[in-house]
C-alpha cells in the first residue's frame, strides 16, 4: 500500500517519447523535409497533449497541474466534486470552486489503486467523496 504521495510513472513515457521523436529527426534527415516537419509538429501536439498528466503534482496542499495557461493549482480545501470516471481507463476528475478541474489519468501511474486510496484519504480530510460514475451502455 502507498503512503507516499504519487507521482507520475514517466519510466515508459520518456523512452516511448524520446523514440518518436528520435524517429521524427531520422525521417526529416533521410527523406523529405516537409514530411519532417509535418511529423514535427504532430509530434509538439502529442507532447502538449501529455504535458498536463505527466506535469500533475501531489501535495500536502493540494494537486497541481502545468497547463497552457501555466500551472493550474486545486488546493485540497477548494474540491468540491471528484468523480472517477470509467469509459475505458479511468480517470479522476477534480473539481473546485473557482472551475478549475484537474484529471488524473490511470495510464501515467504503476499503482493506480494506490493512487487512488491516497486520494481518498486525502479528499476525506476536506470532506468529499470521491464518486465512480459508469458510462451509459452503448448500443
Amino acid at each position: 500500500m502507498q503512503t507516499s504521495t504519487p507521482k507520475v510513472a514517466l519510466g515508459w513515457i520518456i523512452p516511448l517519447y524520446g523514440a518518436v521523436f528520435g524517429y521524427v529527426l531520422w525521417t526529416a534527415w533521410s527523406r523529405d523535409i516537409t514530411y519532417g516537419l509535418i511529423a514535427s509538429a504532430m509530434t509538439a501536439v502529442v507532447l502538449l497533449f501529455l504535458l498536463p498528466h505527466v506535469s500533475t503534482s501531489f501535495g500536502e496542499g493540494g494537486i497541481s497541474q502545468l497547463t497552457w495557461r501555466g500551472r493550474q493549482l486545486l488546493r485540497w480545501h477548494d474540491v468540491r466534486e471528484a468523480v472517477i470516471e470509467t469509459d475505458g481507463f479511468p480517470v479522476v476528475l477534480l473539481r473546485g470552486d473557482t472551475g478549475t478541474s484537474i484529471k488524473v489519468n490511470s495510464v501515467f501511474y504503476s499503482d493506480f489503486g494506490s493512487t487512488l486510496q491516497w486520494l481518498r484519504r486525502r479528499l476525506s480530510l476536506v470532506s468529499v467523496p470521491l464518486v465512480a460514475v459508469s458510462p451509459p451502455n452503448k448500443r
